[in-house]
């Protein structure tokens, strides 16, 4: 049994007749504007100084991976961490240096910009840690009482996971 090739089969059927088409789309006969010429670079032009890899780190636990937070989250019931250059309680997210020396958030700030008692080699040492407050409530106690949804925190992990990966501090 022998079959056409499909370049000889007829492509338009024959009860499909031609309409003849308007001058203008939707029949409208009004003047359009000339759009403005984009003078951006394209995307493939832009040369971006940063790692290739941009892949969020995972621990893959027997086929159930679970993702490396960017953060180390600590989960105390009473915070007790002081800041050494303004001497309060560290609260929330705040620097380390080899669990000894703590700095605040502001504090760490103002040392980026005025290098008071760090040069910026020995703060690029310093790691970044939070505690649990903003997930969970200890009251004194040490007993977790939940502030947001395991969802909401997840999600809040994952979205610092991937700016991380963009941001550089």
């Amino acid at each position: 049994m022998r079959t056409p090739s499909p370049t000889r089969y007829n492509v338009e059927a024959p009860w499909v007749t031609r309409r003849q088409g308007k001058a203008a789309p939707f029949g409208s006969t009004t003047r359009r504007l000339a759009l403005p010429e984009n003078k951006l670079p394209g995307p493939g032009i832009y040369t971006v100084a940063a790692k290739k890899c941009r892949r969020s780190r995972f621990m893959h636990n027997f086929g159930h991976p679970t993702m490396i937070p960017t953060i180390e989250i600590i989960c105390v019931s009473r915070p007790t961490d002081t800041c050494v250059k303004c001497n309060q309680i560290c609260a929330g997210d705040y620097w380390h240096k080899d669990y000894t020396t703590y700095l605040c958030h502001l504090c760490w700030e103002e040392e980026k910009r005025g290098k008071e008692l760090y040069s910026e080699k020995e703060l690029k040492t310093f790691k970044k840690i939070r505690n649990c407050s903003f997930a969970h409530s200890h009251e004194g106690t040490t007993a977790a009482l939940r502030l947001l949804p395991p969802r909401k925190i997840n999600k809040k992990l994952r979205l610092e996971n991937y700016l991380d990966l963009y941001i550089q501090c």
